[in-house]
């Protein structure tokens, strides 16, 4: 894939905060988030390599519903399985909704793992990339990616 054209999408997503953000109405500058970015490939031939509109509309989808998706009243740490995921923006986005892991290592809402899965070395080598090029989105989240070693 290092020979196609590639380009990158970036999405704003808010902070997470304990109150509601009113668009209509003024943004101080701290509360202005890093874009998340993503490098897609929109002409390769492998479909994993795109950003699909299904994926866009279910990351919308967490952002709208996060507070409802999310609560829970179990004590039971829970783990999502993305299947197929592609440029991994999904996921990224499940991330920025996911609440911060608390001192008992585990998050409010009992999201404990995420792992993000596809067939291809181009996707997995471009899902690394794009993980990579987040740092400081996931620093601003709070968040710690995991060992991102191909399972066998």
């Amino acid at each position: 894939h290092n020979n196609q054209a590639y380009c990158y999408q970036s999405f704003w997503i808010p902070k997470r905060t304990n109150s509601i953000v009113n668009p209509t109405h003024d943004i101080h500058h701290d509360a202005i988030p890093t874009p998340l970015r993503i490098r897609v490939f929109p002409k390769a031939n492998d479909v994993a390599l795109r950003l699909w509109e299904g994926g866009a509309a279910l990351a919308e989808f967490w952002h709208s519903s996060s507070s409802q998706l999310l609560a829970t009243t179990t004590e039971v740490p829970r783990t999502v399985v993305e299947l197929g995921a592609g440029v991994g923006a999904t996921a990224l986005a499940l991330l920025a909704h996911v609440n911060v892991t608390t001192t008992s290592n585990q998050s409010k809402n009992n999201i404990q793992h995420i792992y993000v899965t596809d067939y291809t070395r181009a996707c997995m080598d471009n899902l690394q990339h794009n993980l990579d090029i987040n740092q400081t989105w996931l620093q601003e989240q709070q968040i710690v990616p995991g060992d991102s070693s191909e399972s066998v």
